[in-house]
């Protein structure tokens, strides 16, 4: 094989040994340092340093007291503060460039000019990022049909915002279709979220084996029932918080990009329904306040993650069908079933998805918590959904900078309009996750086979493996990029570099991880083909190695799996 352009010899830092367990950190320690470059020489008193300067974008929507969107907002006008102290460089740029009639009489076209094929009914494709998210435990399939229509009717909106992904967490978060750019195709995609959503949402399943379990039963039981069944909820409404966690961690530093969150209605309280099975006497809920105070808690920090890590969420969602009243007082023998009202909330106008006699329960906390530290919104109807997406037409990109790098943290996110009468909804929390961590995510979820691929096709091999000794296995580690359809972006940055994650399954262990340093960007040919290698240790039992390759100043990325042996 041909010497490669760029080569990093970090033999250490990817030595994955089980006799060795040696941590990354002192690994990476051992990588050979190129020799130092000798610095300039400087004046006496002249003194040099450097300064992180971090680049931020989110979306923003501005409305007049009416509550009609201004569309000439100037940069002007905003002003932005984090955590107190006003950012610098802020400037604003409409989501979705205006376009300028043609004058009378005129028959030249107007410009600029949308340029878009038949099917694609007039659409132009959006300068951000969207994804749809369907948390497909939570729906039922009378849901999902509503969801579906939703997203058919407004195709031309979400691709008019954007190229768009359909990820269903199916338990796990996994991209079903992505960069879809065209109503037509995202119409067929939605097709495919039918197959991963089952008649009753995990909820539902829970609430009637509860309601079977219940009929004849006696005070006792029924009450040890609800517990049990609160319980429940609970830990897996946890699981879907703690999924939608670690998906966004993966995404990486986010620009402004736009979340549509397809849910079914939940509550953060089930005991609330539960209760209404009891004895009027025995509403003691002790036996699960602690863990409805987690739960809280779980969504409350993963509303603050989507919104710092750059999105604007816009929870999509028909509410959870209760139980209907009738049967329950006729079939349970306990006069709380009476008067059962069907949940805690009622239903909105057009929101109505269950059959005759069945009400709908609305469990939409989380979904508006994620909508107001976002600066987004929450739709309960199709109808709904087309107003909010034909309001973030008229939103606005807002960008500034920062002088320190993303460090995890949470940041309060001041932004105010300079302008009488005019108010602005957007994010109030910044949490841009360290480049490190975001890898690492990504590398992770690939290696549990639910991670996505990123921008940059990416091929990765082990090559000229050796047979079993002491520490494992070894071979040499070869991973090909190909980076001509982001070059154009990745060389408008003025220091290009390169950043590479590998995760290496340790059979039923935790898997190990291993991350360089960046490395100047330098390609191995006018095609935008950028290869690594290096030299690889793997222990016995270990199947698979996932490796994510990042450029760190726009964070374009790819990923990609191997089999080991």
């Amino acid at each position: 094989m041909k010497t490669l352009t760029s080569r990093a010899l970090w033999t250490s830092a990817v030595i994955l040994a089980i006799g060795l367990l040696v941590p990354v950190r002192q690994a990476a320690a051992a990588v050979p340092a190129p020799p130092p470059t000798p610095a300039p020489t400087r004046p006496a008193g002249v003194f040099s340093g450097s300064v992180q300067v971090t680049n931020v974008s989110v979306l923003i929507r501005a409305t007049d007291a009416n509550g009609h969107p201004v569309t000439d907002l100037r940069s002007n006008e905003v002003e932005v503060k984090e955590d107190g102290v006003p950012a610098a460089e802020v400037s604003i740029e409409p989501l979705v460039p205006k376009v300028e009639a043609a004058p009378p009489g005129s028959t030249s076209p107007a410009t600029p000019t949308p340029v878009a094929a038949q099917e694609n009914r007039g659409a132009v494709i959006g300068p951000v990022r969207v994804t749809v998210y369907v948390q497909a435990d939570l729906l039922n399939r009378n849901q999902l049909s509503w969801v579906i229509q939703g997203l058919r009717n407004e195709s031309d909106k979400l691709v008019g915002l954007g190229t768009v992904s359909l990820v269903v967490a199916d338990p796990e978060p996994t991209t079903v279709a992505k960069g879809i750019s065209t109503p037509k195709e995202l119409e067929r995609a939605v097709e495919r979220l039918k197959k991963h959503v089952h008649l009753y949402s995990t909820i539902e399943r829970i609430r009637r084996d509860f309601r079977r379990d219940a009929v004849g039963a006696t005070a006792g039981i029924v009450r040890h029932l609800a517990l049990i069944s609160t319980a429940e909820e609970l830990r897996r409404v946890g699981d879907e918080a703690e999924r939608l966690r670690a998906w966004n961690t993966a995404q990486g530093r986010g620009g402004a990009r736009i979340l549509v969150l397809a849910s079914g209605g939940f509550e953060l309280d089930p005991w609330a329904y539960y209760s209404q099975f009891l004895d009027p006497q025995s509403q003691d809920r002790s036996a699960t306040e602690d863990q409805r105070v987690q739960l809280a808690h779980q969504w409350q920090t993963v509303s603050q993650e989507l919104a710092g890590n750059g999105w604007t969420v816009l929870g999509f969602s028909g509410g959870m069908p209760g139980m209907n009243a009738t049967w329950a007082a006729e079939t349970s023998g306990h006069e709380a079933f009476s008067s059962f009202t069907g949940g805690s909330g009622t239903s909105p106008a057009g929101a109505t998805l269950a059959d005759q006699g069945t009400t709908v329960s609305f469990g939409l906390d989380p979904l508006g918590q994620a909508a107001r530290d976002s600066g987004g919104a929450v739709a309960t109807s199709p109808a709904r959904l087309a107003s909010d997406l034909q309001e973030m037409q008229s939103a606005y990109i807002l960008s500034y900078t920062i002088t320190r790098p993303p460090d995890s943290e949470a940041h309060r996110l001041q932004i105010r309009v300079n302008r009488p009468g005019v108010s602005v909804r957007a994010p109030v929390v910044l949490r841009l996750a360290s480049h490190h961590g975001s890898d690492r995510a990504r590398a992770l979820a690939l290696l549990s086979g639910h991670g996505g691929s990123g921008e940059v096709p990416l091929e990765v091999a082990v090559e000229d493996i050796n047979g079993s000794h002491r520490r494992g296995y070894s071979g040499r580690l070869v991973v090909t990029g190909h980076l001509a359809a982001v070059l154009p972006l990745i060389l408008s940055s003025k220091a290009p570099a390169m950043e590479i994650t590998v995760a290496v399954d340790a059979g039923s262990g935790e898997p190990f991880v291993s991350q360089g340093q960046p490395m100047p960007l330098r390609l191995a040919d006018r095609q935008g083909t950028w290869i690594f290698e290096s030299p690889i240790q793997w222990p016995g039992g270990s199947k698979t190695v996932a490796v994510v390759v990042s450029e760190t100043t726009t964070d374009t990325w790819g990923g990609a799996v191997a089999k080991l042996r």
